[in-house]
């Protein structure tokens, strides 16, 4: 019979060419997760209380709800390919108990007040004294984020050809991943974004002082919108 780890490797390569490289890359970290736990298992050996009790319960003391929805959907989507290569009859994850997912603890989202933006804003945009180069090498990007909303993935993308300086807008199109290839982590271009396509006008937000390519004396000067 075959164990866990020998058949959710070969389900997860069959999902690997519909799959987005930044998604193949979080389901592997899922397939770990499951095979670090109960991967020696066979699978005609595999009951609801090994899951529940090997896997699913301990994980409800060291991760997050989603985390945990993560394997179980993956594990319950391998039983049910298990039972069309009539491996067995009956998806053990069908009589596994699910936490609750209000019982874990919510990440508080604390959004900056306008205060707080400008405060950041002015140390961030600060220029060196002795010469005309900003004084944090990254304090021009973060305040960017700040007031468009980017990810980081999608910022790492923009090309100068993104920056249409006449309408001022910022076309946001692509994004930046790192994903795994050949076992070593590397980075990839998605040419779209979780949006989709996005058109930010910064003619509100954000108002252009002085700009340039050599990105030792570009400027930015933010103001908030009106």
């Amino acid at each position: 019979s075959t164990d866990l780890k020998t058949l959710l490797g070969v389900y997860v390569a069959m999902k690997r060419e519909s799959l987005r490289p930044a998604s193949y890359d979080s389901l592997v970290v899922t397939q770990n997760l499951i095979n670090g736990k109960i991967g020696k298992y066979l699978v005609s050996d595999l009951s609801p209380e090994a899951i529940q009790q090997q896997l699913i319960n301990p994980m409800c003391e060291t991760h997050a709800y989603s985390t945990i929805h993560k394997v179980y959907v993956l594990l319950n989507e391998c039983m049910e390919f298990a039972i069309n290569k009539d491996y067995i009859l009956k998806n053990p994850c069908r009589q596994v108990k699910m936490p609750k997912k209000e019982n874990f603890d919510k990440k508080e989202i604390r959004i900056l007040s306008d205060d707080e933006i400008a405060t950041f804003k002015t140390a961030a945009t600060a220029m060196r004294k002795t010469m005309a180069i900003p004084k944090y090498q990254y304090g021009l990007i973060i305040t960017l984020i700040i007031y468009t909303g980017l990810r980081v993935g999608e910022l790492c993308a923009l090309r100068w050809c993104d920056i249409d300086f006449a309408n001022r807008k910022l076309t946001v199109n692509k994004s930046v991943n790192v994903v795994r290839k050949n076992g070593k982590r590397t980075l990839t271009i998605q040419q779209t974004t979780k949006s989709g396509n996005i058109f930010a006008a910064f003619c509100k937000a954000i108002q252009f002082s002085k700009f340039s390519k050599n990105c030792e004396i570009s400027r930015f000067e933010f103001k908030s919108p009106s």
